[in-house]
């Protein structure tokens, strides 16, 4: 007696299946054995029970923007599903085209409640961004050093209340988004890293008595962020160009207002502070002061003549002269 096929779901004589939940088609494909075509089986597809896992779709969100984002598109098929519900129940169970398009204006209706959702949803996501931003510029060792040059013109957290003049520190992801566009990402990478490296020492150094004041007057750290100026300096050669594109970059990258004030909202002077054109000329002046006074003459010039030549010293004494007698336009 021939041997029945062992295949899964394959049929019986009586029509019946071995494993009857299955309801996989069998796939079969033409073949040639020199003894006239046939076709041999292959597999079954995958129309149940398919050995292919798919995606669950309750799948439990693993961040935050996940989970809001589920939340709002349970919201929007939730509200959409009830209400072709409810008016499929009134209309006997069946909705028709015409139907569908008199439903049109009321969804239209419930859009404008649903945008105020996904702008508030959407405003949170960009805080919680900036706020990260912020944290990770506060935290890196090259920023801090780098900061440091300028850092004694920002109105004090406490006060709430910038004056013309000073800055805020709001100032400092579009300051940083600058630096990385004058000096280029690889030599940033390369600052940072030894300007980590240069902290690193000094903590390890000095153990629980490390002092940032101490950092700031490293040698190796004060080298790191001369060379640093150096770089960036000859961007300043046009200053009119420079300061309107500086400002237009740091006004345009601002992060919400809380993040400085240290409150929901802050005070509204640190929530209106823009950088104007004579805070920028307090600015650069300030960021350039201490490369300045390297060129002028002293150990430190030498150490610059050795590693960037006296040429481009001199150019650099030049400039920056110009920029120390920079004057801001009449309406800034």
């Amino acid at each position: 007696m021939a041997q029945r096929d062992q295949r899964p779901g394959a049929r019986s004589p009586a029509g019946q299946t071995d494993d009857a939940p299955s309801a996989r088609a069998e796939i079969f494909t033409p073949t040639s054995d020199g003894r006239g075509a046939g076709y041999a089986f292959k597999g079954h597809g995958g129309v149940e029970g398919a050995d292919v896992p798919t995606p669950r779709a309750d799948a439990e969100p693993k961040t935050v923007a996940q989970a809001q984002a589920k939340a709002l598109a349970e919201t929007v098929v939730g509200s959409i599903l009830d209400r072709l519900t409810a008016e499929a129940e009134r209309k006997g169970g069946t909705l028709t085209v015409s139907d569908l398009k008199g439903l049109d204006q009321e969804f239209e209706k419930k859009t404008v409640a649903l945008r105020s959702v996904f702008e508030k949803s959407f405003d949170e996501y960009m805080r919680t961004r900036e706020r990260a931003i912020w944290q990770s510029a506060r935290q890196d060792d090259f920023d801090r050093l780098l900061v440091k040059r300028f850092s004694h013109l920002f109105a004090d957290d406490s006060e709430g209340n910038p004056t013309p003049g000073k800055l805020s520190r709001r100032m400092l992801p579009g300051f940083f988004m600058a630096v990385t566009m004058m000096l280029g990402e690889d030599v940033v990478r390369e600052f940072h890293e030894s300007g980590r490296q240069i902290v690193d020492g000094l903590r390890m150094a000095r153990g629980d008595l490390f002092d940032w004041n101490e950092a700031y007057r490293d040698g190796d750290a004060v080298a790191l962020i001369l060379e640093a100026l150096a770089g960036m300096a000859p961007y300043f050669e046009d200053m009119e160009r420079r300061a309107r594109w500086f400002i237009e970059l740091v006004n345009s990258h601002l992060p919400p207002p809380e993040i400085e004030a240290g409150g929901e909202g802050g005070e509204s002077a640190v929530a209106e502070w823009r950088l104007t054109d004579a805070a920028f000329a307090e600015f650069v002046r300030a960021l350039f002061f201490d490369l300045g006074e390297a060129l002028a003459g002293g150990p430190t010039r030498e150490v610059l003549v050795d590693r960037l030549g006296p040429d481009t010293c001199d150019t650099l004494a030049a400039l920056l002269d110009r920029i120390e007698s920079y004057t801001p336009r009449a309406d800034g």
